[in-house]
């Protein structure tokens, strides 16, 4: 009896995480449309690109009924230069873990909405193009350690602002660790 207590407290916990995971990517996802922005669930991007034909491992039916959310992860995001919360929205983006891609040009984001960027680990491309940004905001991308590709045109970023990234190759701009940083 007591083993089965203990399963069915195990199922529970896993299940509520389940839950509780869903509902934090979901509101984050509401958030973003809100503000004029999109969402790609990872069978939408693959491979750093667009797959506009990709489909859940569940039927549709199964996900158009109980939601997206349970069934996948976010690895897109983009803002639109119309947006006008973008820091707040990206307090709720920020929880999406798992970006792999955000897209941020000639939004309203400044240095307060970089900082809840800093959980978003597996963060490979980021543009900020066209945006408030400054150098005291790129330090909260320290730890975007899978950064790959950073687009700063437009901004108000000088050279000091790019102290954090490591030093490694050289890039083509004279850029250190960075395989692409765009121009400044």
């Amino acid at each position: 009896m007591r083993g089965l207590i203990a399963l069915v407290l195990v199922i529970g916990a896993g299940l509520g995480w389940i839950v509780r995971s869903a509902r934090i990517q979901r509101e984050a996802v509401a958030a973003i449309e809100e503000d004029g922005g999109g969402a790609y669930y990872h069978w939408n991007w693959m491979k750093g690109s667009s797959n506009p034909g990709g489909e859940p491992w569940a039927p549709r039916w199964v996900v158009d009924l109980i939601g997206a959310d349970y069934f996948g992860h976010v690895t897109a995001v983009w803002l639109s230069q119309n947006s006008v919360a973008s820091d707040a929205v990206m307090e709720k983006a920020g929880r999406l873990t798992r970006i792999q891609r955000l897209g941020l040009d000639r939004s309203s984001i400044s240095d307060t909405g970089l900082a809840h960027l800093k959980g978003l680990t597996e963060l490979s491309d980021l543009s900020l193009s066209g945006t408030r940004v400054t150098d005291a905001g790129l330090a909260h991308l320290a730890g975007l350690t899978r950064l790959l590709r950073l687009d700063l045109e437009r901004t108000r970023i000088s050279g000091a602002g790019l102290a954090w990234i490591p030093t490694g190759k050289k890039t083509a701009n004279g850029i250190t660790g960075l395989p692409a940083c765009f121009s400044l």
